[in-house]
């Protein structure tokens, strides 16, 4: 999921100087939709949770990016509105990710799994540039179907991932398989038995011993 919000949220940030009219207001105005996203990410996070947020987000995302060509059409300052929306929702993606990732994760492997997802993200942002100038002649449909189609692909991978809203964090491997429902409560029966068995055992041969002793 990083990759793909990376990839998105550079490529948006980056086609601010593709847009009409002042780059520096473009730019400007891409920096306040930030603070929108921030605000609009922690009224979200907590109400339809990690994984309907991110969902939310990055579908909104995903059919303002496709309805750019369309835009181009009709207003020149539609497809600024656009970009901006855009911006937004990736920015709030990318907020909520980081959260769900660390949420996700037992503690053991949190650290390593959150540098390989950081890693990944970087391989976003290095392939948004291209992106950009991936039309040729200035065209902007099949960069921008193509984004879309990716970040739609992100979206659905997400629904067989598990909510983390008001969860505890998984401490072990354990944990993080019960909260993704692969680990069955007869799994969980028979691991407590055994420990139970693993403790009564040592009682057991010192019984044995003492009375080895006594005769």
């Amino acid at each position: 999921m990083l990759c793909v919000v990376s990839m998105s949220y550079y490529a948006a940030a980056l086609n601010a100087n593709n847009l009409g009219g002042s780059r520096f207001v473009n730019v400007s105005i891409g920096g306040a939709m930030e603070v929108v996203a921030t605000v609009i990410f922690y009224v979200i996070v907590d109400s339809f949770g990690r994984r309907k947020s991110y969902m939310i987000a990055m579908t909104c995302c995903a059919v303002g990016i496709a309805l750019t060509p369309l835009a181009a059409i009709w207003s020149e300052k539609l497809v600024i509105v656009l970009s901006m929306f855009g911006r937004v929702t990736t920015s709030i993606g990318f907020a909520i990710v980081y959260i769900y990732h660390v949420e996700f994760f037992p503690t053991p492997t949190r650290q390593t799994v959150m540098g390989i997802c950081s890693a990944c993200a970087r391989i976003g942002g290095v392939i948004s540039p291209y992106i950009l100038h991936a039309g040729e002649n200035g065209e902007i449909v099949a960069p921008c179907l193509g984004m879309a189609a990716v970040i739609l692909l992100s979206v659905a991978s997400n629904v067989f991932l598990p909510e983390t809203r008001d969860q505890p964090l998984p401490q072990n491997v354990e944990d993080a398989l019960k909260m993704e429902g692969l680990l069955s409560t007869s799994h969980c029966c028979g691991s407590a038995k055994n420990a139970k068995n693993e403790k009564e055992k040592p009682s057991s041969v010192c019984s044995l011993n003492h009375v080895e002793t006594n005769i």
